[in-house]
């Protein structure tokens, strides 16, 4: 087992050292991370190819791939074709995967209920990849179809709050 994991570093002096909030496998080959200050880089091959920048204004909290683009392709297929970034002020970004050197475009940036649930704290695709569950961190949870991403307008919510929240703030006994 000794020696199995190298250390490397693909992005080397390309860019400033930044904070990193999470990461997401899109094929076996490509990484795609997110920054505190909202960039999403791609990594290719240990080698930093491309990055998407600020897709969300204060930051990139969480990344979540998906394999079909329910509002694009009606069949499905095994193979990654995008992934959802989440992160500050309730703001959630689709994007598809492309043939061409940006690897990336946006479909649609949406805000849950225009930021009053505060920053995607977590994020995840269904298995049928119809929806998509955001966690916040005012403690609530909510739903957002997938299908509608495309279609929805700036202002449109697309956000369905789960169970309402029990509480909101730290338990402090029982």
């Amino acid at each position: 087992m000794i020696g199995q994991l190298k250390a490397f570093n693909p992005i080397g002096s390309k860019r400033d050292p930044q904070n990193y909030t999470d990461h997401q496998w899109i094929t076996e080959d490509t990484l795609v991370c997110s920054t505190e200050n909202g960039d999403v880089l791609v990594i290719d091959e240990g080698e930093l190819k491309h990055v998407l920048p600020v897709v969300i204004p204060d930051g990139v909290y969480c990344l979540s791939a998906f394999s079909r683009v329910c509002i694009l392709i009606s069949e499905d297929t095994e193979q990654i074709q995008g992934f959802i970034a989440a992160g500050a002020n309730g703001y959630v970004a689709a994007f598809e995967k492309t043939d061409d050197m940006e690897f990336f475009t946006l479909i649609r940036r949406v805000q849950a209920k225009k930021g009053a649930l505060g920053r995607v704290v977590g994020i995840s695709v269904s298995e049928s990849e119809e929806s998509a569950v955001c966690c916040f961190e005012s403690r609530q949870i909510a739903m957002m179809q997938l299908s509608r991403v495309e279609v929805a307008q700036e202002n449109d919510d697309l956000f369905n709050i789960m169970y309402g929240g029990f509480h909101n703030g730290p338990i402090t006994g029982m």
